[in-house]
């Protein structure tokens, strides 16, 4: 019988600390609860500013987009510039030594045209 009586309040003094620790967890919630409703207002400021920085990185990122492939062709046109610079500059040399070449067959003096 002392056995039981011993367990039985064991079990008691267990219940008591288990409905103690449950009566603390039960004020923590609460506590947090009214935490986090008294904060509400500023996580959805925080939210909606967030939302606005993550569209104006998508418009960022398409303007980007847009910039690289200006870059991109502006490039290009530089390049074909450029080969058609080097072309024209190949075919003046060639036209100048062809003109030299013609200068050095003009006959300046009749006399040498006569003989």
């Amino acid at each position: 019988y002392e056995e039981f009586v011993a367990r039985s309040q064991a079990i008691e003094e267990e219940k008591e600390a288990v409905d103690a620790k449950c009566e603390e967890l039960t004020e923590q919630l609460h506590y947090l609860r009214a935490q986090r409703k008294q904060e509400q207002p500023l996580i959805n400021e925080l939210l909606e500013e967030n939302q606005k920085m993550e569209d104006h990185i998508k418009a960022l990122n398409v303007e980007q987009g847009t910039i690289k492939n200006k870059i991109h062709d502006i490039k290009q046109v530089r390049q074909a510039t450029s080969d058609k610079r080097d072309h024209d500059q190949f075919a003046l040399l060639n036209v100048k030594a062809e003109v030299t070449k013609l200068q050095g067959l003009v006959v300046r003096s009749p006399e040498r045209t006569k003989r």
